[in-house]
């Protein structure tokens, strides 16, 4: 199984994406951890975030070969990064799930005043990649972290992968 936690810069998914790899005892796999491992940090230009994506991929099969469930945090803003993980997953013969985190504007800017651990990801990058997000297609849970507590966000998580992937989004 593998789980996508996807969403623009401070909207939470890195906190929800590791619980539900503790939860699923899954391996957790990080475009952030995976930019700073390669030198990249602070770097979003497209050569680099494809960079990252494609050892994620390398990761994702490795991982799935011993069998093991796999959970990947990142912004996945374009479609065709999200399309590659989805061709993988049909090679790995593997189920898929999508899971957008979303938080406010005013929560975003809030959340991004404090240093994260392993993001450089700033306001005017957060309005970068707001623009240039490209609609989803495939069937995803929406998560609202700033009306959710991290349970609540678990529990609906729940529900939708084992529910085999119906779209569903706690309204705003």
């Amino acid at each position: 199984m593998i789980i996508v936690v996807f969403g623009l810069p401070a909207t939470g998914k890195s906190v929800f994406a590791k619980r539900l790899a503790e939860q699923y005892k899954a391996a957790y796999l990080s475009t952030d951890l995976e930019r700073e491992k390669q030198g990249l940090r602070g770097q979003y230009d497209q050569h680099s975030k494809r960079l990252v994506y494609d050892q994620l991929l390398i990761q994702l099969a490795a991982h799935v070969q011993y069998r093991k469930k796999v959970v990947v945090d990142g912004t996945f803003h374009k479609a065709a990064e999200r399309e590659r993980f989805v061709e993988k997953a049909e090679q790995l013969e593997q189920d898929i799930f999508f899971i957008e985190t979303k938080a406010t504007d005013q929560i975003v800017q809030q959340r991004l005043k404090t240093k994260r651990e392993h993001s450089d990801a700033d306001y005017k990058v957060y309005l970068q990649i707001k623009s240039e997000f490209e609609p989803i297609y495939q069937s995803h849970l929406v998560l609202w972290s700033d009306e959710l507590t991290p349970d609540e966000m678990i529990q609906k998580a729940n529900t939708y992968i084992y529910g085999q992937g119906t779209d569903t989004e706690n309204t705003k």
